[in-house]
């Protein structure tokens, strides 16, 4: 309906009508998009009932995943419990299409996440394809670390019968496929079960010191020794003791081989129960019982047959055991370095963090501080863009102490390059101190004074640029109990320290950077982060621009469009929209019946949906069967029909709206300067009718609404500014457009 109503064919690409800058039709799942993802962005963020909501809701995600990386930064995030169609998820799956990850600081510890430092099953299991199959199992018994699997010492993975004292429970039933495909990636011996190098856990493993009592109810045994005779002792355990924390044990004898190099292939054990020894506490008749330290022994879960299986490796238990006897005590105790200054909170170090540093502690012993901030951005919109900033500090003599300048990356704008300025100067002064900020930038005044009395709506938290840094500012100085005034200094007067910090500004090319960290203590707030970068823009200002951005790659990566695509950096976009929106912005409101024929007219030109008699030979070869032209049988084309009847036509109208709009444009020339415009535009390669030259321009490709930046460089040369330039280059094709609508 919509391209009914704009006259293009129900064949004109879906991308021509969602494209920004052409039709600028709302996608419907754009625009959810842009909703859900702000939403929850602030959902996570909040801490009342919402957020307490959120967060429960997560965790449970978290659980499903079984992944000790946290959900939200995950690559791959797979649920296969009833949680996996709900909404949350839905955004989390949404959020990793677009290659976003949402990050918070590292004192915000949710979702709650196990993180010991252990060998993950995770990256190594992945590889096969029945990892989610592999995942449901781990999750059933309760393994995700590869130490779950390994001997005392981490040198050699556990056989599937002999995991009972980590697991806590039997391994029943055949060893499963996720075991054997463990078994085929990280052993390097299959006789001895050995681990690869590259494999092994370091250190020694931590499950092996587990001293928890396995419930009564799973009939537990236990390895422990005496310390005496350095006797081995194994049991069944009667009772757990907890006022001394002891266990109460039926004695068994056992043929332990103490010599023995491996753990792998283990000898035969045979164990019987034991009448009565030098241990026995004689309160059972007939019966060897004892009470065992519960510190210093190794639970497994045994079961009596015609002999007793352990269902563990015997020296696996006995090395878990001794491991627990540590031979010295640690005598390098942590030390804890506690610091007044926010600057390695804030910023990343390096050497200019450590010269703002330098500053702090000069700065320590005062708590009147006076600073003069700047903030530069150079080729903004380009490749080549960067932004630098400066500060003096001065005292009540107007003698200068401290001078300061870096370069700083991302988000480019001299907003930013502002506010950073005043958060490095600030971030150099003690707590409770009083300071005078003098800038140029009524902005970032008239921001902070506006945030610092209406920031208490959660729903505006995040709804402004550079919100981090804001955030950041914000929360030093009601921490610091600093007083600050800022004053507004003309920008570009006679003020010597406002000049000096605008010099020192505009030396970021020489300076050191200064990088700032989106997550530090001062931001409690979880950030979207995209292609390694942090987002400081509002997420739904953000999340639409990559929605814009996706529409215009579907546009220009069209079959259709490969005739121009080699030139496309020698297009001027800018005034090209221009041109297919009269001269006005896409989402001007102004519209009538003519100015949608004229738009339709053009789109139809620029994707060869003209029915001229070419492109019905092309659809329907059959039955157009001549590939002339019937009028003039000469071989056809896409714009064979300006040339048709009249070969000269077209250029005749180009002369003609040339010097028509040139003649009647505000700008400024002189006669003579006037006509040599007017033929240096017409005689330019845009409007030749033949492609003289590969990769240039050519009038098929200006008619098409492609404007050459040579073209609008042509009336720029006469000192005339770029928008003026671009304007009436516009309304010269425009002009053009309508003679031949009307003529041809």
């Amino acid at each position: 309906m919509i391209k009914h109503k704009a006259k293009l064919s129900c064949t004109s690409p879906n991308s021509t009508m969602l494209n920004p800058h052409i039709y600028n039709i709302y996608n419907i799942w754009d625009i959810q998009l842009q909703h859900h993802i702000s939403c929850f962005q602030q959902r996570i963020n909040n801490s009342e009932v919402l957020g307490i909501s959120t967060k429960i809701r997560l965790q449970q995600l978290q659980n499903n995943l079984w992944s000790a990386t946290n959900i939200l930064q995950h690559s791959q995030p797979l649920i296969d419990g009833p949680n996996k169609l709900t909404l949350n998820f839905k955004i989390i799956q949404l959020l990793q299409h677009l290659g976003i990850s949402i990050i918070a600081n590292s004192n915000v510890i949710w979702p709650n996440t196990i993180q010991d430092g252990h060998q993950l099953l995770e990256p190594i299991l992945n590889q096969h394809p029945k990892y989610n199959t592999f995942r449901k199992q781990l999750r059933k018994n309760n393994i995700l670390f590869l130490e779950q699997l390994c001997t005392a010492d981490n040198s050699t993975l556990l056989k599937w019968h002999h995991l009972s004292p980590r697991l806590h429970h039997l391994t029943k039933g055949k060893q499963p496929l996720w075991f054997t495909f463990l078994e085929d990636t990280i052993l390097s011996d299959r006789l001895h079960h050995s681990i690869l190098p590259h494999f092994h856990p370091p250190g020694v493993n931590a499950f092996a010191y587990n001293t928890l009592p396995i419930k009564k109810k799973l009939k537990p045994w236990l390895l422990t020794y005496n310390d005496n005779n350095e006797e081995i002792i194994i049991g069944k355990i009667r009772k757990h003791l907890p006022n001394t924390n002891q266990f109460s044990i039926t004695h068994w004898k056992a043929n332990i081989d103490l010599e023995h190099e491996h753990y792998y292939p283990l000898p035969d054990l045979n164990c019987t129960p034991c009448t009565g020894c030098h241990l026995n506490s004689n309160r059972i008749n007939q019966v060897c019982t004892m009470n065992v330290s519960a510190t210093i022994s190794t639970s497994f879960l045994g079961r009596k047959t015609s002999k007793l299986k352990l269902n563990a490796n015997y020296l696996d238990l006995i090395y878990s055991t001794a491991i627990k006897h540590p031979s010295r005590t640690p005598h390098n105790y942590p030390t804890i370095n506690i610091s007044n200054s926010t600057i390695s909170e804030i910023f990343k170090s390096n050497d200019c963090s450590d010269k703002l540093e330098e500053i702090f502690l000069n700065n320590s012993s005062y708590q009147e501080f006076t600073f003069y901030t700047d903030g530069s951005v150079t080729d903004i919109g380009t490749e080549q863009s960067f932004m630098g900033i400066g500060w003096v500090q001065v005292n009540n003599a107007n003698q200068v102490l401290h001078k300061f300048s870096a370069k700083i990356y991302f988000w480019p704008s001299a907003y930013k390059a502002e506010l950073f300025s005043i958060l490095s100067a600030i971030s150099t002064v003690p707590r409770n101190a009083t300071i005078q900020i003098y800038t140029d930038s009524q902005s970032v005044i008239s921001k902070f004074y506006k945030l610092s009395t209406q920031l208490n709506n959660p729903n505006k938290l995040f709804k402004f640029n550079t919100w981090p840094l804001w955030h950041t500012l914000l929360n030093i100085i009601k921490s610091f109990n600093l007083n600050i005034h800022f004053h507004k200094v003309q920008a570009h007067t006679d003020n010597i320290f406002n000049n000096m910090a605008d010099s020192l500004a505009k030396q970021h090319t020489f300076s050191l950077p200064l990088n700032f960290k989106y997550t530090n203590i001062y931001n409690p707030f979880h950030i979207l982060q995209w292609e390694q970068n942090f987002v400081e823009l509002p997420t739904r200002h953000f999340i639409k621009n990559i929605c814009k951005a996706h529409i215009l790659a579907m546009w220009s990566s069209q079959k259709r469009n490969n005739e121009w695509a080699h030139i496309n950096h020698h297009i001027d976009w800018q005034s090209t929209w221009l041109y297919l929106n009269h001269n006005q912005k896409p989402s001007s409101n102004f519209t009538s019946f003519k100015l949608n024929q004229s738009k339709a007219f053009k789109i139809k030109i620029l994707l060869n949906q003209l029915p001229t008699y070419f492109s019905y030979h092309n659809t329907y070869p059959t039955t157009f069967i001549n590939a002339n032209c019937f009028r003039c049988n000469l071989p056809d084309s896409h714009s064979h029909w300006l040339t048709c009847s009249n070969p000269l036509l077209i250029i005749n109208i180009i002369n003609s709206s040339t010097q028509h709009i040139l003649s009647k444009a505000e700008l400024n020339l002189s006669t003579n300067q006037l006509y040599k415009l007017i033929r240096r535009i017409q005689n330019h390669p845009s409007f030749d009718r033949i492609l003289f030259q590969a990769n240039s321009f050519y009038l098929d490709l200006t008619l098409k609404s492609l404007i050459s930046k040579t073209l609008v460089e042509t009336i720029h040369d006469y000192n005339i500014p770029t928008k003026i330039a671009s304007q009436t280059i516009v309304q010269i094709l425009l002009n053009i457009n309508d003679q031949i609508y009307n003529q041809i």
